[in-house]
């Protein structure tokens, strides 16, 4: 299968981001609920479900304290930061016949974990980003070795560990 970015071109050799880019930027809340916004941008996002692909186009914000995705005015997904038990990043399946590399994040809710999926421009960053707020003690990672080992293995999506 084909290794590659899909329709999106979310390619790190961008070299002007598009004036609508700028503008959503410039329009961008700097709070959510009284949290300031650490980090901002346009995603593709999957609830995790095994059934069928849900992937939804929108808008996601790091706080300090969350992470939110929004669609137009719509919380599609929220959560505390708190919550993620584990954060990697993957290749997987996004278009059919090209792999993608996503953020797949773990999250706790009550006795139940569910994965949740983003595609995202320099996942890595965002990956370090969440990590460090999470647990601000832990040093920033340049390579996850957890990270590597994900990808060179297949994505069961059906399975949480």
């Amino acid at each position: 299968m084909d290794k590659g970015q899909g329709k999106f071109n979310l390619a790190e050799n961008n070299k002007i981001a598009s004036a609508v880019e700028q503008t959503r930027q410039q329009n961008a809340p700097k709070t959510f609920d009284g949290d300031k916004v650490v980090k901002y941008a346009q995603v593709a996002f999957d609830g995790g479900n095994a059934l069928r692909s849900t992937w939804k186009m929108g808008s996601l914000f790091l706080t300090e304290k969350k992470l939110i995705f929004l669609q137009g005015q719509n919380r599609i997904f929220e959560s505390d930061l708190d919550s993620i038990v584990d954060i990697s990043i993957i290749d997987r399946d996004w278009i059919p016949g090209k792999m993608v590399e996503q953020v797949c994040l773990t999250r706790k809710k009550r006795d139940l974990k569910r994965r949740f999926y983003f595609c995202i421009k320099k996942p890595e960053i965002w990956e370090e980003k969440i990590e460090q707020l999470i647990n601000p003690s832990t040093p920033i990672r340049i390579d996850s070795e957890q990270s590597r080992t994900n990808k060179e293995k297949p994505v069961n999506c059906n399975q949480v560990s």
